[in-house]
């Protein structure tokens, strides 16, 4: 095989891919299949750049074990940049949030520097591993008086409401309160959401609220928020939940409505009336091009009375409708899962629920809980689902497999709210606590022991 330049990466690519084809028609048990292909390859003949652009079409344990083989591929496996970018952005995206934080747990991944995709695909390698195996630290935080309704992560930043009616800022590194918004509203704060610097928060007292932060830190005042406007619309009520993008904001209540605001007026221009019952849960979904159903024009609505329902906003009328529960066996929480598809709801009826997005057709049902599931969290860099439980209990799922794959118990009472990042899971119950489950560990995984410390033939 020739080398080729960059102006013939895609023949490359067709050719590499058709012998990868043809090795893999020759062998078919499994790791044999893929050392054989490795041996048949005869990568020492071939040029290096040929060399990587196979090396990025196997398994990293392969990568690990050809670097074992000789000083070349040894070299190749721990220097090349191109190699470990494409497989550390396959695999995480390579965004922002993939970078390590300065933690007292991060043993020191926070001194990778950019562009070290090698040792970035290590750390992520670990933590992911962590998950799968369901190891983690835990802490514990104190503050709220009443329960913890709902909770979001921002970096080390945690945001917290309560029935106490504030809004709580937690610092994960230092594991201390920072700030508390006293009187955020007048009746207790059941939801928010976040978008930018901006913070969304919906109240028993049937009003929203958009607050701006950093606002007063610049101007000097301690406080790190700022209220910009007041949304009121909702018949007297709780409005249970809120969420929000770049243009609007969208809420739910137990007026039975879901409400669409205009982010920069704070005006009502849109209300929806399909549900027969109190709305519990909203969620708009991301124009990120990864959905095939409209992910700009829709949004996600349940509620009390069972009805799934996702909203075209366009035509205000209901592009999939379905009922998962009834009155006595209600739907608490849902969110959406767009690169797969998916709606993902949790109910009464103690189980997790997987729902194509464009029929509406159960995909699979996941048991595990005793009680009712009052929340539910999707972090798609690390590719779990969280959910909270009346039963006391918080569980971590694997989406692909569909199974279990950690139950944190320290909660003593239900379980309202649920949070999750790439790192961490956080939960809050009514009686006020608040678990962060941290799945950053100091462990070192012995699959890349070989690539990092191996500098010649073994």
């Amino acid at each position: 095989m020739e080398s080729r330049g960059s102006d013939s990466s895609d023949d490359l690519d067709d050719e590499l891919e058709r012998l990868f084809d043809s090795k893999r028609s020759n062998v078919t048990s499994q790791p044999a299949a893929e050392t054989c292909m490795i041996k048949n390859l005869e990568l020492h003949f071939m040029p290096e750049e040929v060399v990587i652009k196979i090396l990025m079409k196997l398994p990293v344990f392969y990568i690990c074990m050809l670097s074992c083989a000789c000083k070349r591929y040894s070299e190749i496996c721990r220097s090349s940049r191109q190699l470990w970018k494409a497989l550390f952005v396959d695999r995480w995206g390579g965004k922002e949030e993939c970078r390590p934080h300065e933690h007292p747990l991060s043993n020191g991944w926070n001194e990778i520097e950019e562009g070290d995709y090698d040792k970035l695909y290590q750390y992520w390698h670990v933590v992911d591993n962590n998950w799968q195996r369901g190891l983690f630290s835990v802490h514990s935080l104190e503050g709220h008086r009443g329960s913890v309704n709902s909770c979001k992560l921002l970096g080390e930043t945690l945001l917290t409401v309560g029935e106490d009616r504030t809004i709580g800022w937690w610092d994960l590194e230092s594991l201390t309160c920072t700030w508390v918004e006293q009187n955020s509203h007048s009746g207790s704060v059941w939801d928010l959401a976040t978008f930018d610097d901006y913070v969304v928060t919906s109240s028993a007292d049937s009003t929203l609220k958009l607050w701006q932060c950093g606002v007063d830190q610049i101007s000097g005042s301690s406080s790190p928020m700022s209220c910009l406007r007041i949304l009121k619309g909702h018949r007297p009520g709780y409005v249970w939940c809120c969420d929000m993008d770049g243009g609007n904001i969208y809420s739910g209540s137990a007026d039975t409505t879901v409400k669409v605001w205009d982010f920069e007026t704070g005006s009502n221009y849109q209300t929806l009336k399909a549900h027969n019952s109190s709305v519990f849960v909203v969620r708009a979904s991301k124009d990120n091009g990864e959905s095939s159903y409209s992910p700009h024009k829709s949004l996600l609505s349940v509620s009390s009375d069972g009805k799934i329902l996702l909203w075209d906003l366009r035509t205000e009328k209901t592009g999939l409708s379905f009922t998962d529960g009834t009155e006595e066996n209600p739907v608490f929480s849902a969110d959406l899962i767009q690169e797969q598809n998916l709606i993902i709801v949790g109910s009464g009826d103690k189980c997790v629920k997987k729902f194509d997005i464009r029929t509406g057709e159960c995909l699979a049902t996941l048991i595990g809980h005793d009680d009712s599931i009052w929340s539910i969290c999707y972090n798609s860099l690390s590719r779990r689902l969280v959910s909270g439980s009346v039963d006391c209990g918080v569980r971590v799922w694997d989406c692909f497999s569909d199974t279990c794959i950690a139950e944190m118990t320290c909660h003593m009472q239900s379980v309202c709210s649920v949070a999750a990042d790439a790192r961490r899971v956080v939960s809050g119950d009514i009686g006020g606590w608040i678990f962060i489950w941290d799945f950053e560990r100091k462990n070192v995984s012995c699959e890349y022991q070989a690539l990092m410390t191996h500098t010649g033939p073994m």
